[in-house]
Order: C-alpha cells, then structure tokens, then sequence
C-alpha cells in the first residue's frame, strides 16, 4: 500500500478498509486488462477454437463459474453433454435447446424433450 510502519499502525480501521479497498478495485482492473489481452490473444492466432473467448474466460474464479453453471444445468434435466455445450457456448440457451433437440432423432423411453 506504500504506508510506512508507522502510518500504517496509525490508520484506523475505516482508512485501513478505504486503502484496502482501493488496492483491490486497481488489482481487478489489471487483472480484467490481462484477460482481456488473453481473450484477444485467443481470437486472433492461427489456431481455430470452436468458440470464441472473452475476457471473463481468463478471469481467476471462471473455471468454477464455467462448473457451477455445468452442474445446474445438469441439475435441470440435461445430459453432461449438453450441459457442457450449453454452457460454453455463446448462443442463447433457447438457441442451444433448439438445436440439441433438432439432432436428436430418437429419445430414450421416458426420457421428456428438453425445454428452457
């Protein structure tokens, strides 16, 4: 934070919370810029992804998100697969749903169409 010893013990608990604060808005803008530069890095090479990236995607907690939303919607009554699709994919959920349940020829015995 660039406080001395002194000016830091001599802080109170409403400036130390301020400082801090600051600090962790200005780590989150760097943070942000870098995945931002990741995503564009991404974009833009010579290897062909199948989606394309943005900077959330880079972000530290995004794996965990990219999960949880992975595993609420297999929660909802999607196959992993499809869960999976849905959940990288940067169409609309309806979208997703429309075309999962136009690839599917046949259903399983008691298994329901999917609907969002």
């Amino acid at each position: 934070m660039g406080l001395t010893a002194e000016k830091l013990w001599g802080l109170s608990q409403r400036e130390y919370d301020a400082l801090k604060r600051v600090r962790e808005e200005a780590l989150d803008r760097q943070m942000l810029m870098l995945a931002a530069v990741r995503a564009d890095l991404h974009n833009t090479s010579a290897r062909i992804f199948d989606r394309t990236f943005e900077p959330a995607d880079f972000m530290p907690g995004a794996e965990a998100a990219l999960e949880a939303k992975v595993a609420k919607l297999v929660e909802d009554g999607f196959s992993l697969p499809q869960a999976v699709a849905i959940a990288t994919s940067r169409r609309s959920k309806r979208d997703n749903i429309r075309q999962i349940n136009s690839l599917k020829p046949s259903r399983k015995a008691g298994s329901k169409r999917m609907t969002g």
